[in-house]
């Protein structure tokens, strides 16, 4: 399995190039679950990075426009399966809570955490995801409860 095609590397974006794929699997991912009424929601990933990497494991966190221009901080885990490697096992985080916090603060938030528990989600999906053509595709897509996690 090569970078390309290796399912935990495809949404990594490379350096100083647009986060397509990312912003791509994000935008499925939220309009399949019901939370975008438009796969076409998004207006880029305008900020990521890579919070861990392993050769089973990959956590990205960022922040991502909707066309209205709200933006929106993510997080996103990537695990491979252990039975089936060509498979990834993924949970999205969207939408942190701002509770008492300032928009800017929130806004910040996913620049300093470094697991998702650190901060209070609105969203949190599950499923598994396949690389077909160079791109991961989502195969399901389902809500889970969000855990009420205090910054």
């Amino acid at each position: 399995m090569t970078i390309e095609t290796d399912p935990l590397s495809i949404l990594i974006p490379q350096e100083d190039s647009p986060a397509h794929e990312l912003e791509s699997f994000i935008a499925d991912v939220l309009y399949r679950s019901g939370v975008w009424n438009c796969p076409r929601t998004s207006d880029g990933v305008t900020f990521w990075r890579v919070v861990e990497r392993s050769p089973i494991l990959v956590r990205i966190g960022g922040r991502i426009y909707e066309i209205s221009q709200e933006v929106y901080s993510f997080w996103l885990d990537l695990e491979r399966d252990q039975e089936l490697p060509e498979q990834v096992n993924w949970t999205l985080y969207f939408d942190i809570v701002p509770g008492s916090r300032s928009r800017r603060r929130v806004a910040m938030t996913i620049e300093v955490i470094d697991v998702p528990e650190q901060a209070e989600w609105r969203i949190a999906l599950m499923g598994t995801a396949v690389a077909q053509a160079a791109t991961l595709v989502a195969e399901s897509v389902y809500a889970v409860h969000v855990e009420d996690s205090p910054l």
